[in-house]
């Protein structure tokens, strides 16, 4: 009788243990997830010139990596809703 009673107290030990290892990992993936926040586009604008140039956006580590993809024209001026695609 105490083998069975032990044999059922590690099982749901054990039970609990993997119960609450998968809830941490699950957490962990929600944060990873998490979307950034980015400045807005009249933070980054410092020079209130109405477009973001690559030295603007530098402090944006995204931003700044993907300057020619996200700058659409290619015209080395990033408008306000380029800035905004770009984080999406």
């Amino acid at each position: 009788m105490k083998s069975t009673y032990f044999a059922s107290l590690t099982c749901a030990a054990l039970l609990f243990a993997c119960a609450a290892a998968y809830s941490d990992d699950a957490n962990k993936g929600d944060m990873q997830r998490a979307p950034t926040t980015h400045p807005d586009f009249n933070t980054v604008d410092t020079h209130r010139h109405g477009y973001l140039t690559s030295d603007d956006v530098k402090n944006d580590d995204y931003v700044s990596k993907n300057f020619a993809k996200c700058n659409v024209k290619h015209n080395g001026h990033m408008s306000r809703k380029e800035y905004a695609n770009c984080h999406e």
